[in-house]
């Protein structure tokens, strides 16, 4: 069976970018996520988000996948603490503003990661297993604990 995903990224002629937000990953898994995330997003959002990123600096990918593993692992660090706590708090508010660029950089026109935007990634966390899985490499228990950090910011910052 051929893998619809390197169809798209053949298409687009460039997937080197998009593999590497996957470095660290094993590639079954990367795959699975991908396909989860188009059977929820649809063909067209997945295939533009694709190209959005192969369009994208060496550099600026790597920076995003660093920021975002880097923030991932300080939120499985902080499980231990309320998710109000002022530790997890500072991190949320990073997280914020790396998800938007991420965002940004993947969906041209997404709108700013207002309120109801970041409430809705939160309860994505909790909802959709692929991003669960994502989060929860770096320790079980860390997407639940960032849907809890990322609510309490956005009713706090945001609303």
């Amino acid at each position: 069976m051929i893998n619809s995903i390197e169809v798209a990224m053949n298409e687009i002629g460039k997937s080197k970018n998009y593999e590497a937000l996957y470095v660290g990953i094993p590639k079954g898994k990367a795959e699975r996520w991908d396909e989860m995330t188009r059977e929820r997003y649809g063909n067209d959002f997945f295939v533009s988000a694709l190209k959005n990123i192969s369009s994208m600096e060496d550099s600026e990918v790597e920076k995003i996948r660093d920021e975002g593993a880097e923030l991932g692992k300080a939120f499985a660090n902080l499980r231990v603490e309320p998710a109000d706590s002022t530790a997890t708090q500072d991190i949320a508010k990073q997280y914020h503003k790396w998800l938007e660029i991420f965002l940004a950089a993947t969906n041209k026109g997404f709108e700013v990661a207002n309120s109801r935007v970041i409430k809705h990634y939160a309860d994505s966390l909790n909802e959709n297993e692929e991003l669960s899985e994502f989060y929860d490499r770096y320790g079980p228990g860390t997407a639940k604990y960032l849907s809890e950090a990322l609510t309490y910011y956005a009713k706090s910052n945001l609303d």
